[in-house]
């Protein structure tokens, strides 16, 4: 219990009668893990929830306790007062910050001594007043405008070049120049590569930037920096991804394979698990490796273990390297926190005449919610590893990459695919793609 707040009267009972006690102590204990079991979000919520006169019937009931509290700082029994005396009482100062108002002081004692929770919230909102008339003054830079770029991601293929805006919004009320200068590496180029803005009062200026790629496929950042007598400005950062037709490599934004003995090195599902090399190896999924499934063929990731090497799909529009006539589009990949029904989102595909389709891509989760379910959305099973690896070793468990195959107009010719913006459950990883 945090010094200086009030425990509830069924924590205090329940203390000393003991859990197993008597019977108005068991069901105080039963009152409590409820309690501290199911979420909380207002006094109001707390109050609505006691039993009547506190000694009621037990509270326990299926269809109330909610599994654990979040994550975070939870006091024993969760109140706004816990968030203010701690803080902001002279005599309870938790943080030994040094705080002291007699007005303060006086406020909680009020609320402590408050009958009905109207009274309360009354007190506790006076308290936050008094919190924010309190606090001391931040100073930070003063900033003249705000820049941004658009699109903020420029894909293009090798030598290919694209067109971006550059704008900065006033945030003062007179007229300025803004100077900018264009910072790429190499692998592409900018022009112009500097310039200046006229931004009225209160009004905005803008410039347009050619991005040129060169001949190496990559993932690369351009920064401008902005500058202003009337201020500071944030500098702005424009991703620029290169790739031939076909090249998952500059998408990749996830690591989901690592060596044995060297678990910590990839997080495919962002609980820190990913897949073996060696395993996948043994199932016939080796670095840069071919592998043929629904009648399509697929490279596997050449990226080395701990490596990103998979894309987690996010809207990414990716190039396809798609013969004319293809009828089949295939990916390789898996769902991560999927559950038994695995995840799904809308596929949208780009054909070199402009048109589009869209479909949905499904996959199944990557242990079958531990080996509970069955692949879903007509999913192919193309490699089962016995384990997966871990930070702290591996984990016995079946762990499998899926194929999904998808039909497409045969009569028109694949430009690209538009991974789903959002899926249903968990998310959905693609380690290739194929079409043919």
């Amino acid at each position: 219990m945090v010094e200086g707040a009030d425990a509830h009267p069924a924590v205090e009972r329940a203390g000393k009668k003991g859990i197993g006690g008597a019977e108005a102590g068991a069901q105080d204990a039963k009152l409590l893990v409820a309690l501290l079991l199911e979420p909380v979000n207002t006094a109001a919520d707390v109050d609505d929830r006691l039993p009547a006169g506190g000694d009621g019937a037990p509270y326990i009931g299926a269809d109330r306790v909610v599994g654990a509290f979040q994550l975070g700082w939870f006091p024993d029994y969760p109140d706004a007062e816990d968030y203010i005396t701690p803080f902001y009482g002279t005599k309870s100062n938790f943080t030994s910050n040094g705080y002291s108002n007699a007005k303060m002081d006086a406020i909680i004692k009020n609320e402590e001594g408050a009958k009905t929770l109207a009274q309360r919230l009354t007190y506790i909102k006076q308290a936050q007043v008094i919190a924010a008339q309190d606090a001391p003054p931040s100073y930070g830079p003063v900033f003249a405008d705000t820049a941004s770029v658009s699109p903020a991601t420029l894909d293009l293929q090798p030598g290919a070049s694209g067109t971006v805006n550059l704008t900065a919004a006033s945030l003062t009320g007179s007229a300025q120049t803004v100077n900018w200068t264009a910072s790429a590496p190499s692998g592409v180029s900018v022009s112009p590569a500097s310039g200046a803005l006229s931004v009225a009062a209160s009004g905005k200026g803008s410039a347009a930037l050619t991005v040129t790629a060169g001949a190496a496929d990559g993932a690369y950042t351009v920064t401008v920096d902005l500058t202003s007598s009337a201020g500071a400005i944030i500098p702005v950062q424009l991703a620029v991804i290169v790739a031939k037709p076909g090249d998952l490599a500059p998408y990749y934004n996830v690591t989901g394979i690592s060596d044995d003995g060297s678990g910590s090195t990839a997080d495919y599902d962002g609980d820190g698990f990913s897949y073996s090399e060696q395993a996948l190896a043994a199932a016939g999924l080796s670095p840069g490796g071919s592998v043929i499934s629904g009648g399509l063929t697929y490279t596997w990731p050449s990226a080395a273990a701990g490596q990103p090497d998979a894309i987690m799909a996010g809207g990414q529009t990716i190039p396809v390297a798609a013969a004319a006539g293809a009828t089949s589009l295939g990916f390789l990949g898996s769902a991560v926190n999927a559950g038994t029904a695995g995840a799904s989102g809308t596929l949208t595909i780009t054909y070199t005449d402009g048109t589009t389709s869209t479909a949905t891509l499904g996959m199944s989760d990557w242990t079958l919610a531990a080996n509970s379910g069955t692949p879903q959305f007509g999913d192919v099973t193309v490699a089962t590893t016995p384990y997966r690896n871990a930070p702290g070793g591996s984990q016995s468990i079946n762990t499998y990459i899926f194929a999904q195959t998808i039909p497409i107009d045969g009569t028109k010719t694949v430009a690209s695919i538009t991974l789903p913006p959002a899926v249903s459950n968990g998310s959905i990883g693609i380690f290739a793609v194929s079409a043919g």
